[in-house]
């Protein structure tokens, strides 16, 4: 006999019939038991909880030692279990999650917040309402990984026309949107040797990895993830890729790359005794990132200066770091939520008529002919 089940919600959309259920019981960490059925096909479930973490370390984890602004596209919110472990890796700066259904979108944020940890809510996540075969065909920036959990695998669809993402002309087309070393991660429910074989031809070396899951009745169940990376130097292929440009500001002098700050050892977090400014919404950004109420934030890390507020510098060997800059991994410790100082630097209107000290200052500066 099946498990009682209740029907939370039932509704039609251009893609066909969505229902969500509830199961009359709790799992053992006391949260409801969701399940999503589309189109009369078992879509997703809150208790298939461990792979859809699994899909995202597993995507994530060959860049966290090689860069520290990882930019990630998941394909498909679900339960938003993927998007959850995508935000607790290190080095996470932005997050663009592609989800057709805007039901799903809705429950993620309500019914399924506490699963997730909320994290719809998270200032790095950008949540597009889109279909993901359009979005690939037509969105232009790059990305360090991109996660895709939008079926039950390449041989079991949820929807029809994704079939097309599981085809060599879609794969050359997220090829193209992974920058160089960008890996490439699909969930499966079955291994299908035929994708396999397509993921070889386009990216080479595939692996399939197999990830232990429990069912609701307690049995061990595998899962499948397929895992890919594009080359080190895949697109000095003539193509004019985001990621390869000069950021240029007008009345500047010279351009910025933002791919040197992978090999910056921080030289615009240490040197000189200097102040980083902050306003009142960027304490509060900070404060909520680390977790901590704001007035203890301002004790601990800001000072006075004036009528401002500057983060605390902290003295090291021969110079002075910002107190967010850790030294170990050279990396900006608040990277995602960092003041609007940081993310504006070098384009100072110090540096307007001093574009020899920012080229001193920073490796990724290139100065222009005058």
């Amino acid at each position: 006999m099946g498990q009682e089940k209740i029907v939370l919600s039932r509704v039609v959309t251009p893609q066909g019939e969505l229902q969500l259920q509830q199961l009359v019981e709790i799992d053992e960490k006391n949260h409801p038991v969701y399940e999503i059925i589309f189109n009369g096909v078992f879509l997703m479930a809150s208790y298939n909880e461990l792979s859809e973490k699994k899909l995202a370390t597993l995507a994530i984890e060959p860049l966290a030692s090689e860069r520290q602004d990882i930019q990630i596209l998941v394909g498909g919110l679900g339960i938003g279990y993927s998007l959850r472990a995508a935000l607790g890796c290190d080095g996470i700066q932005a997050v663009d999650v592609v989800e057709i259904e805007e039901h799903i979108i809705t429950w993620a944020k309500s019914l399924f917040s506490k699963l997730n940890g909320y994290a719809c809510f998270d200032p790095r996540v950008n949540l597009i309402r889109m279909d993901l075969g359009d979005y690939i065909l037509k969105v232009e920036k790059t990305y360090d990984s991109i996660i895709l959990d939008v079926d039950n695998g390449p041989s079991w669809l949820a929807l029809g026309s994704n079939q097309r993402l599981y085809e060599k002309p879609a794969l050359l087309k997220i090829k193209n949107l992974l920058r160089d070393g960008g890996v490439f991660a699909v969930w499966a429910a079955q291994q299908c040797p035929a994708f396999q074989k397509r993921l070889e031809e386009v990216f080479g070396r595939t692996e399939l990895i197999t990830v232990q899951d429990t069912d609701r009745s307690g049995r061990s169940t595998d899962y499948f993830i397929y895992r890919t990376r594009t080359s080190e130097n895949h697109q000095n292929s003539g193509q004019a890729l985001r990621s390869k440009k000069l950021i240029q500001k007008e009345g500047f002098n010279f351009g910025f790359d933002p791919e040197a700050c992978m090999q910056c050892q921080g030289k615009c977090c240490n040197g000189d005794r200097g102040n980083t400014f902050v306003n009142s919404k960027e304490i509060e950004a900070i404060s909520k990132f680390l977790g901590i109420e704001i007035s203890g934030f301002i004790e601990e890390y800001l000072i006075k200066v004036s009528y401002k507020f500057s983060i605390k510098e902290i003295k090291t060997d021969n110079n002075y770091a910002c107190t967010f800059f850790d030294n170990k991994r050279n990396r900006c410790s608040v990277y995602p939520v960092r003041p609007n100082q940081c993310r504006t630097f070098p384009f100072w209107s110090y540096y307007k008529d001093k574009p020899d000290e920012a080229a001193r200052e920073c490796p990724g500066i290139s100065l222009y002919e005058r």
